[in-house]
């Protein structure tokens, strides 16, 4: 996809207010023009040959990519400070004003009312900016990143700076996947992986938009700390999940996951986002159709990702080159070398 396509894409994901989600997807869907193939390129580490052996590709948490930007709740404080100010704390009935919401989810069962609203009459707007601001920038922020998981791919096989970047400067591998090979797709096709989350969640290849501007995550933000309050201050999951069915944010995930700065263009990024936080690590299987060996990669290193592929039941293998026009190319190997 290109630049207009996924502005396109990003356009119509941002139009969604999350009344009529399937409705939504299929808008979305015809925004969305998948390429034959899609690229992740790796480092050589025990880790990724035992995965590439395995036909294993792990979701990654957005707290553990190289961007400290990914999935980043982009806030408003001027919009917070409004909503501070709003509350006029200092009013008399600025307290009724404040429980209500409360009182209308059951929050106040088993609190002392008074103890409260004597707290409530100390506070001073600033007081109460400075622990929104100290909450959502150290809990909720970081809790956002470590809770939301993805994969990244890309649709350019001869990217020198995700070369550089994710296959330790051409030493490592790249992967290629075909999006139009059913057979390749090895997840839920065993009785065990009917319990398995990636079975039973919502999972969709997404192309990433890339801009200057920033997505305004103020009220997700705000939901996302009200929730958090109900599970960690008042101890009470049921009603935390009746906060989150009465207060829907739906595909507020996808746009906060899936716009990245513009210095980040050159990665043509598509990205399938996990919709539930799992217990454990992640992953799905899903059969390459190639590997493209590195243009450093070691002779140790290339009989360890060859044989790994090939035990795999990978049939293509590719080699980096550099071309006649000096330009970061590929070309297949030949059955001698693969097996040399």
């Amino acid at each position: 996809m290109d630049k207009e396509m996924r502005q396109k894409f990003w356009d119509t994901l941002c139009s969604f207010e999350g009344k009529e989600p399937a409705s939504d997807m299929k808008k979305l869907s015809e925004t969305i023009k998948y390429p034959k193939f899609l690229y992740r390129y790796r480092a050589v580490s025990n880790n990724t040959i035992v995965a590439l052996q395995e036909n294993k590709v792990y979701f990654s948490s957005a707290d553990s990519y190289d961007d400290p930007f990914d999935t980043y709740l982009r806030i408003d404080w001027n919009k917070i400070k409004s909503m501070i100010a709003s509350l006029n704390i200092k009013s008399e009935d600025a307290y009724e004003r404040f429980i209500l919401p409360l009182k209308n989810h059951n929050i106040l069962t088993g609190l002392d009312n008074q103890e409260l609203k004597k707290k409530f009459e100390k506070l001073s707007e600033e007081d109460l900016l400075c622990y929104i601001v100290d909450v959502l920038s150290k809990y909720i922020r970081p809790m956002m990143q470590k809770n939301s998981h993805s994969i990244c791919f890309s649709q350019d096989y001869n990217n020198e700076n995700l070369w550089l970047k994710y296959a330790n400067n051409h030493k490592g591998f790249c992967l290629v996947f075909d999006m139009e090979d059913n057979d390749s797709w090895l997840c839920a096709r065993e009785n065990k992986c009917k319990n398995c989350i990636i079975t039973n969640s919502t999972k969709t290849l997404y192309p990433i938009y890339y801009s200057d501007e920033k997505y305004d995550a103020t009220n997700y933000a705000i939901k996302q700390l009200i929730f958090s309050g109900i599970i960690n201050i008042f101890k009470d999951k049921e009603l935390a999940q009746k906060f989150v069915d009465e207060n829907p944010e739906i595909w507020e995930r996808e746009k906060v996951s899936l716009i990245k700065h513009k210095c980040h263009e050159y990665d043509k990024e598509w990205r399938m986002i996990l919709g539930n936080t799992p217990n454990e690590r992640a992953l799905l299987k899903w059969r390459p159709y190639g590997v493209v060996l590195g243009l450093r990669i070691s002779d140790i290193d290339e009989k360890l990702v060859i044989a790994a592929a090939q035990r795999a039941g990978i049939k293509h293998f590719f080699r980096s080159c550099i071309n006649l026009l000096d330009n970061l190319d590929v070309r297949e190997m030949t059955e001698m070398e693969i097996n040399k």
